[in-house]
Formats: C-alpha cells, structure tokens, sequence
C-alpha cells in the first residue's frame, strides 16, 4: 500500500511538471483557450493514460517550437529592446548581451540565453521603478517646456488659417497659457524630488544612475540652467505683432475729407437742379449761328439777364426750368429786309422785352414744375 501511494505522488509531481511545461508552450505558440480545455477535462487524474498523453502533447508542442525557433528568438529579441528603453541603456551596455547580435543561428541554447536576459533586465526593472517614474515625469516636464518655448517664438502660428478640411483652433493661446502654468508649478518640485532620489540611489549602491551612459546628476544641473537662457530670448521675440503696424481703425483725418468730398458733389448737384445754371455762361447767340447773322448782334449778359427777368416775373425766377430766355424781337426789325428763313422757335430761343410780351406770352409754354 505504501509502495502504491508513493507511486501516486510520484505520478502527481510529474503531471504537475507536464503541465506547467504544456502551458508555457502553449502561452509561446499562442494555443486557443478553446483547444486547452477539451484536453484538459479528457485527461484527469494521474492514470497511465493520462500520464502518456500528457507527455504526447509536451512532445508535439516542442517539435512546433523547434520548427518555428526563429520566431521565439525575435520575439525574445523585441522584449530585450522594449526592456533597454525602459531602463535607458546606453549602446555599450547593449552590446554587452552578445547573443542578441550573432548570426542568424538559432538553437535552445540561443533562446535560453535571451529568456535569461529578459528575467534579468525585469528584475532590474522592478529594482528602479520609483527612479525611473520620476525621471520619465522629469523628462516630459522638460520636453513640453522646450516645446512650448519654440512654439512661443513663432508669431505666425496666431494667424494660420487650418489646412484644407481642418478648422482653426481658437483656444490654443488658451491651452499654451494653462500648460505653461503647469509646468512653472510642477517642473520645479519634480525636479527636486528627483535630485533626492538621486543621491539616495547613488549612496546606497555606490554608483551613479546612468541614463544613455551619462551620470543624469549632472544632467539634471546641465537642465536646470536652460528657463534663464529661454527666457530672455522669448523676451526678445514676441509673440504678438506691434499693434502699430496692423491699426484697427481708420485714424479721423482720414475720414473727414472723404465725407467732405463727398458731401460736396451731393451740394453741388442739389444747387444746380433747384437754381438752374447761370445764364450767362449760355449765350443764345453762340448756339444759333443762322439766329446771329438774321437778327443781328447777340445781347450782353447784363442786359438779357435784366430783360428776362422783367418780362417773367419773380415767380419764373423760382422755377426750376432750364428753358433760356428769347431775344426781343426789335432786333428782326433792325434787320431791315433780309429775305433770310427765320428759324422756329424753340427751346434755344432769344429772350424778349416787355415790349413783345403781350404778343408772345400767348404762344409760350409754361415753365415746367
């Protein structure tokens, strides 16, 4: 009986062993849980059938992972990079891992030797996590600064247009402002935390934190030193135009000719359409040749202006009519006996006298209103 309950836990150990072969494998090759199961739940206990199946499955499985070793191999080697990111190596201490830059030679031992990597560099992780948070906090301080800075300097970004199907960001003076706030309140106390955890790490392991394979004390002084330096020169470069070269507004000397010129012409049209225009600058005469050479010399200004003004009265002087006046008719007599046509009278014709206005005044025509 005890030979049988020594084999029993013989065989147990052994399954456990299978097993946890079997699942890593499986994890490797990306087996579904659907395919697990089954043959699981078909395979309990520690019979022999069980037992030979088991060790069936782990056999099938290494021959899948002998066939696609590479695969294992650069997934092993894309672990080892996230890995030295994490922990900022340098390429010297890259290159120390020789395995991971030989041949295209791929065995076990080869991918034993990069999985013995891997748990190394994750125990190392685990070892500087605190560190490396606040060195990777420190660091995005830093970057935005500097982006923010270059940003700043360009004047230009505050009046690009969005491209093509993008709109314009209104509130990007507002997010720069509210970053920039951000940053002169965390970056100094991060920075400070960050110089304690330093010493401290150095005192206790009797070396200096490496970050890309330089000393990050003394980068951390190097960094401190660039706000003084960026911010004079911002001061130097601003952001926004002067206001002189882009005015808003049309200064007041130059809006009062304009509305003078303009309220100008608007006087004159209205002058000339309710008083008409002078009558001494349209001679009747100078417009009727054939008129001058029957009824003889043209009238001066003074007297037609008086004679027209006699015969029409003050009402006519009011209206608006542009119709000239008529000369008198005793120049037709002066005359004599021309046997010239006397032109029709019209609207052109020659003022008259009051001699002649009782004779006329019947073929006239009103003044219009």
């Amino acid at each position: 009986k005890e030979k049988l309950l020594a084999e029993k836990r013989n065989r147990e150990v052994r399954l456990e062993e299978l097993k946890e072969a079997i699942e890593t494998l499986w994890d490797k090759l990306g087996v579904e849980e659907s395919e697990r199961k089954p043959f699981l739940a078909s395979n309990r206990g520690c019979g022999l059938r069980a037992m030979n199946e088991f060790e069936d499955e782990l056999a099938r499985l290494n021959e899948l992972k002998r066939q696609n070793l590479h695969l294992f191999v650069e997934d092993a080697r894309f672990m080892l990079q996230e890995l030295w990111d994490g922990l900022y190596f340098s390429e010297e201490e890259m290159l120390e891992f020789t395995p991971a830059f030989s041949a295209d030679v791929y065995s076990d031992a080869l991918l034993e030797a990069h999985e013995a990597e891997i748990a190394r560099l994750e125990a190392l992780r685990e070892q500087r996590a605190p560190t490396l948070a606040m060195v990777d906090k420190y660091r995005s301080l830093v970057k935005d600064r500097d982006d923010l800075a270059a940003s700043s300097q360009d004047a230009s970004r505050l009046m690009l247009r969005g491209q093509k199907g993008e709109k314009r960001d209104p509130t990007r003076l507002l997010r720069e402002e509210k970053m920039r706030k951000r940053i002169a309140k965390e970056l100094p106390k991060v920075e400070s935390d960050l110089r304690q955890i330093l010493e401290e790490w150095e005192e206790e392991y009797g070396r200096p934190f490496l970050v890309h394979g330089e000393r990050y004390l003394d980068e951390l002084e190097a960094t401190s030193q660039k706000p003084a330096t960026q911010g004079s020169v911002r001061s130097k470069t601003p952001s926004i135009p002067p206001r002189s070269k882009t005015p808003s507004s049309i200064p007041p000397s130059t809006v009062r000719p304009k509305s003078a010129a303009a309220a100008a012409p608007t006087t004159a049209i209205k002058n000339q359409t309710l008083r008409g225009p002078p009558r001494s600058k349209t001679p009747t005469a100078s417009r009727n040749p054939l008129a001058s050479s029957v009824m003889g010399p043209p009238l001066s200004n003074s007297s037609s202006n008086s004679s027209f003004a006699a015969s029409v009265g003050p009402a006519s002087l009011r209206s608006p009519s542009k119709i000239p006046g008529r000369q008198p008719l005793s120049n037709m007599l002066q005359a004599g006996s021309s046997t010239a046509r006397r032109p029709p009278p019209g609207p052109l014709g020659h003022c008259r006298t009051e001699s002649d206005s009782s004779t006329l005044r019947s073929r006239m025509a009103p003044p219009p209103r």
